[in-house]
């Protein structure tokens, strides 16, 4: 019998409850087995955590314009 507390889910626990672990590809949502392959399980489940239901924009630049320009003078 698997005990699942639906007011305060655990990811992890529901992740090895359901025997997810290496049946990524046929458990996991498309965007989230991307994740799953590029970051591992752990950052996975906490950017689903944190960030689900989100968009996520992810800009063409990686530092700030602003830092850049300090840089440079």
């Amino acid at each position: 019998m698997i005990n699942i507390d639906l007011d305060n889910v655990n990811e992890e626990a529901v992740y090895r409850a359901f025997n997810v672990d290496g049946n990524e590809a046929e458990a996991l949502n498309d965007s989230y087995l991307e994740l799953f392959e590029f970051i591992g399980r752990d950052a996975m489940l906490k950017l689903f955590k944190y960030f689900r239901g989100d968009k996520i924009d992810c800009p063409m630049r990686l530092y700030r314009p602003e830092f850049i320009a300090d840089l440079a003078k």
